[in-house]
């Protein structure tokens, strides 16, 4: 059973949760484990692309080095996200499939959605949520979703994701991003244009050296360490290196 139904089991009687019984549970139980399943299948069904370095990765909220190296050397991942976790990230595609939808209805022939992008130059390769053209000019699309607590204090993209934008608008020789944020909780939408700026860049090129430069000395890059680390998929693999070394 998981932390989040363990949680549900031990407030229902808190709540008087009616018809919140044993058996409701178990159904709740068995749709985490085929989604975990899933999750397992689609890994290996569309493996990422290794020794590059993805954008998604480089606009990590919380960037790590090691994290970083094991992506490129293709090191064994273990799937630490819990199923409540995994809903909110699908839930996260879903918004993307419909906004990118509408996107190419609102602007036929003048928009495409998951465009491969790559920098040669620092092995860099994504795939970014669009590219639009107006009257105005060429951009790129990035996408987001955020729940109200997160987009209340919102003023400009979060630097994370402008890292991530960032390299796809390097990969695709483009100046300008429409972040476009969605409000989980009501749906409204957060139009914000940002000029592609060189110190973001500079600070996704100095990252990139320095994991190719520790990965060319054969050495181990530095641990970005927190909370986040329990939900790591190289854990298991950073915690060996750690005993080794």
């Amino acid at each position: 059973m998981s932390k989040a139904l363990r949680k549900a089991v031990r407030n229902r009687s808190k709540r008087k949760l009616v018809g919140f019984t044993d058996e409701a549970l178990e159904i709740v139980s068995n749709l985490d484990k085929a989604l975990l399943k899933d999750v397992e299948e689609k890994s290996i069904k569309h493996k990422r692309r290794t020794g590059v370095f993805h954008p998604s990765e480089i606009g990590s909220m919380y960037p790590c080095n090691r994290r970083l190296y094991y992506s490129y050397l293709d090191a064994p991942r273990i799937n630490r996200f819990s199923p409540q976790l995994h809903r909110i990230f699908r839930n996260g595609h879903t918004v993307h499939d419909r906004l990118q939808y509408l996107f190419g209805k609102a602007y036929p022939g003048n928009f495409e959605a998951e465009v491969p992008v790559s920098v040669k130059e620092y092995e860099i390769f994504g795939h970014a949520d669009g590219v639009l053209t107006t009257k105005v000019g060429t951009f790129v699309i990035e996408i987001k979703s955020a729940a109200s607590g997160s987009l209340a204090s919102l003023t400009k993209p979060k630097l994370f994701h402008e890292r991530q934008a960032t390299c796809y608008a390097k990969g695709l020789g483009l100046n300008r991003i429409l972040f476009l944020y969605e409000n989980k909780d009501n749906q409204t939408l957060i139009p914000l244009f940002v000029n592609v700026s060189d110190i973001t860049w500079g600070s996704v090129e100095k990252l990139i050296n320095s994991v190719k430069s520790d990965i060319e000395k054969g050495v181990l890059p530095l641990v970005n360490k927190g909370s986040w680390c329990t939900t790591c998929a190289f854990l298991t693999q950073c915690k060996q290196d750690n005993k080794e070394g």
